[in-house]
């Protein structure tokens, strides 16, 4: 069985989740559906009654069609970084990997556009 992540301190998962829902426009029973949980599993997950194996968190991203390491970086929770600089840094990039996810994954961008930003994202990683 996968490790179980710890929602109280260093990632605000329901929060995060709550945030997407919402972005989306959904009903929470839609999109616990979306996400291919149960309704009362995800009100579980939002009331912090139940934590998420890495699994199941993996597998809810790959249902919203969002990478599992933007997820993680959007719950982070800045104030448990003890380093006063990587604090700093997450605050500064946070809004711009909102606006960089916001336009991937919106509806009205075309799969084309996003393997294409992909890859070229990955181009200039590596040169």
């Amino acid at each position: 069985m996968a490790n179980l992540i710890n929602t109280s301190e260093r990632l605000n998962i329901p929060e995060t989740l709550e945030s997407i829902r919402m972005e989306k426009r959904l009903s929470k029973s839609d999109f616990a559906k979306t996400c291919g949980i149960s309704p009362s599993f995800y009100s579980e997950i939002l009331h912090k009654d139940k934590s998420l194996n890495l699994d199941t968190l993996e597998k809810i991203c790959i249902r919203l069609e969002i990478p599992i390491d933007i997820f993680i970086f959007k719950a982070l929770n800045e104030n448990t970084i003890e380093d006063d600089n990587n604090r700093k840094l997450i605050r500064e990039i946070r809004p711009l990997m909102n606006k960089i996810t916001e336009l991937l994954y919106s509806e009205k961008t075309s799969e084309e556009f996003r393997k294409n930003a992909t890859d070229n994202l990955l181009e200039s990683a590596f040169n």
